[in-house]
Formats: structure tokens, sequence, C-alpha cells
């Protein structure tokens, strides 16, 4: 009977293997609008669109509402199988990724909870392998999807903001990320990009913008600059701050298309069809990343630094990079559109103006060391090395460093490393010297990122390790770094449980756990000395342990024992008994 069955079974699997074989070649063409349906059964709202602006990488879906509470059911939006379960602390949490006959997969992340089977499928590896993070990646026989399958309920797990469903489509066969507006999901939008203002740039020592070698931002309003037309001189380049809205929603998304014409030339475009993983971080080239570190606002611009290998762009002439001599005047346009093609125009014209003290203005750099993008480039002193790997740079970079005596509470100079204004993109290796370091704290030591003040400075750890008198270790922004030591435990604080208490009507334990240096490595939570899983949410710090898991006996008295453990394995204990 039972080798029927599997047959039977089989019968019914290799056919779906066949069609998925033969759907994929042609499914990567095109894209298959009205194939797919909605993942939830209630209007389509966004609080975050494809290609929309973080700080470190373009958003690589749609952030679907969920009238701000958890529990919508989430649906499959295709026929397919499920080929991952990804389970994390912080990213997107809960989530799974469906693999469809036409060779594409979608993914559903924040989610709260899994349906039945793969819940099961979940809790018994968590088990076997002791951990809650985990990537799995089921048989595509264990799974099988049909569109409409309720395959979850919708949640705030990982880095979410408030309840949502993160949503996606890729091609499965480069994993790229697809636009899903442009699938003919029903999402209502007549609403035109709205653009903030518009900004000028001089891009060398020798131009000038309105006679200054700053550059110069101007608010629009009722659609036009406040000025009409702006001097400028030398090698200039264009910034825009815009946002697209759709309708009932306030939320700030990205726009779709952007395109700069200059005396009707078009010299930079982009176009948000699809997104490569590998290359999200090239957006800290694409904004403004120093008035983004000041203000908190994106200015997008429209002129490209040579290490920016961001493969959206098209139709860029020069970088984007506009000459402007004396006694010229170009006409500038940028047209913004969205997915549903609402557009907004924004002009104004540029005059070419040299400034009367030219050469005087011109302002030569001072700089420690000149670092080509092309190269490794190594900066070393009697208290610092620092090696910047080869294109971590976004453009050649004129580097300045200087050091300060030790302040309190750190064992090594403070050394200032360029500027946080500047952004990398690939990390650098960084060296410090260590200054009274005691024998007994040398591997407690770190190195940690210094802001505040100097009476009462703030440590943000980058980690470490110590060996011969310096701390080494990798560093992915330029700033303010020293080193300090980490001897303090991390702090555990029971939210739901106590010595002696009886839990019989509770359905986990919550614990929150912390750390104030350089962060959680691990925790272990074992009852009645068995290991049993705590689940954890790195943004409100909270683990917990779900009494349906069923690993404990109900109407017994119970032992809890928890270990947290962070970077430089300071360890904090946690003892309990209750009742269950």
């Amino acid at each position: 009977m039972e080798s029927r069955m599997n047959q039977n079974k089989l019968k019914l699997i290799i056919p779906l293997l066949i069609l998925f074989q033969a759907h994929f070649l042609f499914a990567q063409d095109s894209i298959p609008k009205g194939y797919f349906r909605s993942p939830l059964d209630i209007p389509l709202l966004l609080s975050g669109n494809f290609g929309e602006m973080r700080s470190n990488h373009f958003h690589t879906g749609l952030d679907f509402k969920t009238l701000g509470f958890e529990g919508q059911k989430v649906y499959a939006v295709a026929d397919g199988y499920v080929s991952r379960i990804k389970v994390q602390a912080g990213g997107y949490g809960n989530a799974i990724y469906i693999t469809h006959p036409n060779g594409y997969v979608s993914v559903y992340g924040h989610l709260q909870k899994y349906s039945g089977d793969m819940a099961a499928y979940l809790l018994e590896n968590q088990y076997k392998q002791r951990t809650f993070e985990i990537n799995l990646f089921p048989p595509a026989d264990r799974f099988v999807i049909k569109k409409s399958d309720v395959i979850g309920i919708s949640g705030n797990t990982g880095n979410s903001g408030g309840p949502h469903l993160h949503f996606e489509i890729r091609n499965g066969k480069n994993e790229h990320a697809l636009n899903p507006l442009l699938l003919g999901f029903e999402v209502k939008d007549d609403i035109a990009p709205k653009v903030y203002s518009v900004a000028v740039y001089p891009l060398n020592n020798y131009s000038f913008v309105k006679g200054s070698n700053s550059f110069f931002i101007d608010e629009i309003k009722n659609g036009l600059p406040t000025w009409n037309t702006v001097e400028a001189f030398g090698e200039i380049g264009f910034g825009i701050e815009v946002n697209d809205y759709l309708n009932d929603s306030q939320n700030k998304c990205g726009a779709y298309t952007l395109d700069l014409f200059v005396d009707s030339n078009l010299v930079f475009s982009y176009k948000m069809n699809e997104l490569d993983f590998s290359e999200l971080r090239y957006i800290q080239s694409h904004y403004d990343y120093g008035y983004k570190q000041e203000s908190n606002d994106y200015i997008q611009k429209s002129f490209v630094e040579p290490n920016n290998k961001f493969s959206n762009y098209s139709n860029v002439k020069n970088r984007g990079i506009v000459e402007v001599d004396d006694g010229e005047k170009h006409k500038v346009k940028y047209v913004v559109t969205d997915a549903y093609h609402n557009t907004t125009k924004i002009m104004f014209d540029i005059v070419g103006k040299k400034p009367k003290d030219y050469d005087s203005l011109i302002i030569q750099s001072e700089y420690t060391q000149a670092m080509p993008w092309k190269i490794e480039n190594t900066f070393e002193d009697e208290e610092i090395k620092l090696i910047i790997p080869q294109s971590a740079l976004y453009d050649d970079l004129f580097f300045n460093y200087s050091l300060d005596s030790s302040i309190l509470g750190i064992y090594s100079a403070l050394h200032h490393v360029h500027t946080g204004n500047v952004p990398l993109h690939r990390s650098a290796q960084l060296w410090i010297k260590s200054k009274n370091l005691p024998a007994n704290l040398e591997e407690k030591a770190v190195i940690a990122s210094v802001s505040g003040t100097f009476e009462k400075p703030e440590y943000s750890s980058s980690g470490g390790d110590f060996d011969s008198g310096w701390v080494h270790t990798s560093i992915s922004s330029f700033g303010d770094y020293a080193i300090v030591v980490d001897t303090i435990a991390p702090s555990i604080t029971p939210i739901n449980i106590k010595d002696s208490l009886n839990m019989e009507n509770v359905k986990s334990i919550r614990i929150k756990i912390t750390d104030g240096l350089s962060g959680i490595k691990e925790y272990v939570g074992l009852i009645d000395n068995e290991w049993v899983l705590f689940r954890y949410d790195a943004k409100s710090n909270l683990i917990f342990h779900e009494f349906s898991d069923n690993k404990i006996t109900r109407g017994a008295s119970h032992n809890l024992l928890l270990k947290v453990t962070d970077n430089k394995d300071n360890i904090a204990l946690y003892e309990a008994n209750f009742v269950w």
C-alpha cells in the first residue's frame, strides 16, 4: 500500500517538475501581467515601493500595509513549491520563498507564522540544529503549493518598522528582484511624483555655483525653483530630491524613472525595472551621502562617480557632468515618472558666469594623502594603520587624518579617520595601537567609533582582536575611532517570569536581553537541562519561548536556565523555577 501511494505521489510531482523546466526559459524574456494574484485579501496599500531609497540599499520589493496590525492571511500568488524557508532575528524575519513554473520566485517577509505543515517542518529543524536563525531549502516535492493557498500569517518580525508584508518577485535564473508594480497588481496610483528641491554641484576646485565652490540647493514651490536661473562655471552636476506617493497612503516611495535633459539632450537616466542584489550598496554613491548624514534627506545625484557601477543607469553622457563656460546659457529639465506613468517635470536655466575673483577663489585642497579609487590604499602612522581595498572608494579621495590624546575610558589615542560624510563601498581594515591597556583586559578590547563629547563620549563597537599591542578590525565607514574594553556582561530582564511563578495560563516565557557595547553573540535557553527554542526579535531585544512547542510537560514544576554571551565572552546567567 505504501509503495503504491509513493508511486501515485511521484506521478503528480514529475509532471509539475517538467512543467517548471519547460516554462523556465521563456519566462525570463517577458514580464507576465496578470499571472500573479494578490498576496493579501485586503485592498493593497503601500508603505514602501520598489527602488525606494534606504540608507544602504535600494528597496527590492513592495511593503503592503496590513491595516495596522498583524494576523492577515498571506496567500501564494501562483502555483509553485516552497524552495526556501528563512528565519532571522533581523532582516526579513520569518520569510518564505516560492518558486513558480514560469521561472519566477515570490518572497514573503516579516511573517508572524507559517502555515501548519511548514511550521512543523521549521520547528523540527530548529530543534534538530539547536538554533533559532535558520535557512532551509526543502526538496521541491516537500511543499507543493497551489495559487491562493494560505502560506502564513502577516506579522512584524525582523527589521520591520511596523506590521506589514514585505513582498518580492525575483527572476529565478539570476536572482534579480523585479518591480512588482509592473506585473499587474491592483495598487491605485494617480498621484504624480513630488519634487522638493533641486541642487547644483561644482565638481572640482575650478568650478563654481553662484560664485561659490559649494553646492547650491533650492526648494521647489508650485512646480518651480525659487530661482529660474542659476549662475555657474566649470564642470557641474545636478541633483534632485523627489518622492512618489500612492493613493490613500502618506508614506514616501521612490520614483520609477528619472531623466535629466540639458538643452534637450538626455544626459542621465535611470529606470527601476529590476535590481541586482550585488549592486544595492551603490546607493551610497547614488544619493548625496554627506547631505544625508547632516540633514537626513535624500538628494539623488544625476552625475555618476567613477566607481559607481549601478547598472540601472542609462543614456549617461560624460557621467552626467555638464561643462558651463562664461556667457553660455543652458536649459535644464527633469522628467520623473512613477510605475503608473504619472509624470512631473521641473525646468530651470543655467547661465555661465565666471566669478570676478576667479583665481583667488580657487581652493588648493589640504590633505594628508591622496587615495585613487582604482588601487588599494594604505595609510600608516606610529599608532594607526589603515588599508582601503581597491574599488572601496567611489572617487579619488583627498584623505585627512589627525589624532587627539586619550580621553576618559579609552586605551589609545582618539583617531580622526577622515570624515563620516564620505562613504565606503567595501570594508576597510583598521589597526590601532593600544596605550596603557592592562594585560588582563587585552582579550576584552575592541575598536569603537566615538561620538558625543570629550566629557560624555559615546561608543559603538566595530569589533576587534588584540595582537602584539594592536587591535585590528574591519570598518564600513570613516569616522572617529579608539580602543575601548568590554568587561560588562549582557543584561537579562525577565518580562513575565520570576522564581516560583505559576505560569499555567501564560502562552510564552518572555525575556529582554541587551548588551551595552560588543553586542550579543549567542544565547542558550535550557528547561530542565534540555535545549528549548527561544525566538529572537532583535529590534525589541526580546526572546521568547512558546509553550505551544510542546517540549515540556504541562502541570509540572520546571527549571529555566538562560545563558547569554556577548562578543567579548562576557556571560550573564538567569535561573528561575516555574510551574506550567
